[in-house]
């Protein structure tokens, strides 16, 4: 599934995640430029300001791992990497009977209070899997959209297809996992 995810936490971007899913994994990998929404400015390998204090490749992901009862998060903090191990915190979802389409899917409205912010999501009941964007997972169907209820993040299903033939632990052995790793706290 392919996802649009803007954020404006002070500065507004947009950017493309893909999220891989299998069994009881998943995986949501950031890729390529980070747009600023009102400048057509993008952030690319070459930019100076944007420099990374990394050698190779830095992929931003998160990998939801529920056999294991764990996240694994790649990011930054002051343009240092870090890798985070954490476990899986199951939103409490309150689940409304509102419908619409997304992406030809019909899909059903839900609410939770997570990490400090309130999320509406519209999920599909037609691809019965847990999954959703970033930490979001724990409904009877696939996560499409996500907004918090200040406008500040939004991910949006903009491709899917199914079925497709992955193996999802050599995609997530092949992510490059830098920094030390450390628990969320």
């Amino acid at each position: 599934v392919s996802y649009s995810y803007y954020s404006n936490l002070g500065r507004a971007t947009q950017s493309e995640w893909n999220l891989l899913f299998q069994d009881d994994k998943s995986v949501f990998i950031g890729g390529g430029n980070i747009e600023y929404i009102g400048n057509n400015t993008s952030i690319g390998p070459n930019d100076r300001s944007f420099q990374l204090k990394v050698s190779g490749q830095f992929t931003p992901h998160i990998i939801n791992d529920f056999s294991k009862d764990s996240v694994f998060s790649q990011g930054l903090v002051f343009r240092d990497p870090y890798y985070v191990k954490d476990y899986i915190l199951n939103p409490d979802w309150k689940i409304y009977p509102d419908s619409k389409v997304i992406s030809g899917f019909d899909c059903k409205k839900a609410t939770t209070n997570f990490r400090g912010r309130t999320y509406e999501v519209w999920f599909s009941p037609d691809i019965p899997v847990n999954f959703g964007p970033w930490k979001l997972n724990g409904l009877p169907g696939l996560i499409l959209m996500a907004t918090d209820d200040k406008n500040q993040i939004e991910f949006l299903a903009t491709k899917i297809k199914l079925n497709e033939d992955i193996d999802i632990d050599s995609k997530i052995a092949a992510l490059p996992k830098l920094g030390e790793e450390v628990s969320l706290k």
